[in-house]
């Protein structure tokens, strides 16, 4: 299996769980932050927002098969 993951630039980090031993599923989760960071100096990129504010941005996954 091949893969690309473009995100637009307020997703600068990812998360991707895949069980080990386990094929059939993964879990890939765009971040605007560091895990944890609510714990880490300057946040570790939390972006803090007004009430009412929202924060968006697209992240698309391509997947090919290789025979």
């Amino acid at each position: 299996m091949n893969a690309s993951l473009v995100c637009d630039p307020v997703f600068s980090v990812f998360m991707l769980y895949a069980e080990s031993g386990r094929r059939e599923f993964f879990c890939i989760e765009p971040m605007s932050h560091l895990p944890n960071g609510f714990h880490l100096p300057s946040l570790g990129g939390l972006v803090e927002l007004e009430p009412g504010a929202t924060l968006e941005g697209r992240m698309s996954i391509r997947l090919e098969r290789i025979n």
